[in-house]
């Protein structure tokens, strides 16, 4: 019995052998072995240690963004001609679990048409526990100009307080 298979298509299984056999040997040749079990436990180990626990991420957060965690709940302002100072009246929340002192707060007065006139940065002497609300009053700026018709007030800086 002859079999009769055209040419190009035993042309083609030995092409598609060929490709597996030299498939199974690259892989063969790639192939990496594992790692020791102390190199896979010392760098499981590496992995853990890098990475803060929840409290000091927490502290570090409370460090670095105060902004975040004091609000300004209330402000309110008057304005003295005579001494060309501004008073303000401020209430303060610390959202934070831990005290803040040297408060540091920014006051940019713009005109009423929204340009900026002046920006002064007050340090508050007090501190703010953890979830306190403080009211501030007669925290004066001097040298405001006559044209101030708003005022923007930001938390620029604290410090976290060790416990």
């Amino acid at each position: 019995m002859r079999i009769t298979t055209p040419r190009w298509l035993l042309v083609f299984y030995i092409a598609l052998l060929s490709g597996a056999v030299l498939l199974l040997v690259y892989k063969a040749l790639m192939r990496v072995s594992p790692l020791p079990l102390p190199a896979v436990e010392a760098a499981a180990q590496a992995r853990q240690t890098k990475a803060p626990d929840r409290q000091t991420q927490l502290l570090t957060n409370y460090r670095q963004y105060p902004d975040r965690y004091i609000r300004i709940l209330e402000e309110n302002w008057v304005y003295s001609a005579k001494s060309k100072s501004a008073t303000h009246m401020l209430k303060l929340r610390n959202l934070a679990l831990a005290a803040y002192s040297e408060i540091e707060i920014s006051f940019t007065y713009e005109s009423a048409a929204g340009k900026e006139l002046l920006t002064r940065t007050v340090k508050i002497p007090e501190s703010l526990a953890a979830q306190e609300t403080k009211n501030l009053k007669g925290i004066k700026v001097p040298g405001v100009p006559e044209g101030a018709k708003t005022v923007v007030v930001a938390i620029k800086k604290a410090t976290v307080q060790q416990e």
